[in-house]
This record gives structure tokens, sequence and C-alpha cells, in this order.
């Protein structure tokens, strides 16, 4: 069964190999990786959801929220977002761009 949550400092090994499978040219080091997850899991204006099927990651979205002049608050941006090859088009994509945080920024006016 699908559960989309927010991602936990014992997701990090699974969440870096998923990460390996995310199209770049430079991809992270494994300490790289280590240091910008626990910080993005300290910051209250980051969020990192993970989809999981049976206890094994199969997607991710990472992004976060910062102040605008154009909306007048907080606007959410969507840094990444990645569903293995074979879970795609089964609607877990928009699971995690619905997942709680980014969820509230989808309606005028959303705020945390």
């Amino acid at each position: 069964m699908l559960q989309v949550r927010r991602a936990r400092l014992p997701d990090e090994l699974d969440l870096f190999e998923l990460i390996g499978q995310f199209p770049t040219p430079t991809p992270p080091t494994s300490e790289s990786f280590s240091q910008s997850f626990r910080l993005k899991l300290k910051d209250a204006d980051s969020f990192i959801a993970v989809a999981e099927v049976d206890s094994k990651l199969i997607g991710y979205i990472s992004g976060d929220a910062h102040e605008t002049f154009y909306a007048g608050g907080k606007t959410a941006w969507v840094d990444e977002i990645l569903v293995v090859e074979g879970a795609r088009r089964r609607g877990l994509g928009r699971a995690l761009m619905t997942a709680g945080y980014f969820k509230r920024y989808l309606r005028p006016g959303g705020s945390p």
C-alpha cells in the first residue's frame, strides 16, 4: 500500500540510493548528501517527502518555501521530484506534489 510521508533521518541511506537515479551530471557524494539531508530536515522552510510501498522508497519530493514580494508572502518551490521508473504513470508524482507541505500552497493565499 502506498504511503506518502515526511522524510525521517532513518530514510537517509534509502533516499541516497534513490538520488542516484536522478538524471544529473554531478551526482552528490554520500557525504555531501548526508550533510544537505540533515540540514533540510532541521530547516522549517524545507520539505522532503517520500513515497513508499511495502517499506521500500519509490519516490521523493524536495523543496522549500521563501518570502516573496510578488506573492505577498511565502511561496513554495519544488527543487526535485523523482519516482522510480517501474512505478511511474500511477499517480505517485501527484501524490508527492499534494503531500502536506506543498498542498497548502496550491490554493490562493496558502501559507505554512
